[in-house]
């Protein structure tokens, strides 16, 4: 990722970046199937610091979830629970 990249650079200087991409790359990558609960997910990416997950099926990626991706879908779910609670409140 690029924050990989960053790191390195600040510890070793630019001339990591003449080097392979193994040399800076993070080697335990994270993932998650397409049908992992999100709140799983939420809870794994924060505990880890990790921004982005890639979504695997039968050893293939499939897609590339973000931290934004979980976030945007907390707050629908929020907004969401805002909505029932006050159409409840003001039958």
């Amino acid at each position: 990722s690029e924050r990989d990249v960053v790191r390195r650079i600040h510890s070793d200087g630019v001339a990591v970046l003449d080097g392979p991409v193994s040399a800076i790359m993070t080697s335990e990558v994270h993932t998650c199937g397409e049908h992992d609960d999100i709140s799983e997910l939420e809870s794994q990416m924060t505990e880890r610091r990790i921004r982005h997950v890639p979504v695997v099926r039968e050893g293939q990626l499939v897609a590339i979830v973000s931290i934004g991706d979980v976030v945007k879908h907390r707050i629908r779910d929020l907004a969401a629970e805002r909505d029932q609670l006050e159409a409840y409140i003001t039958q």
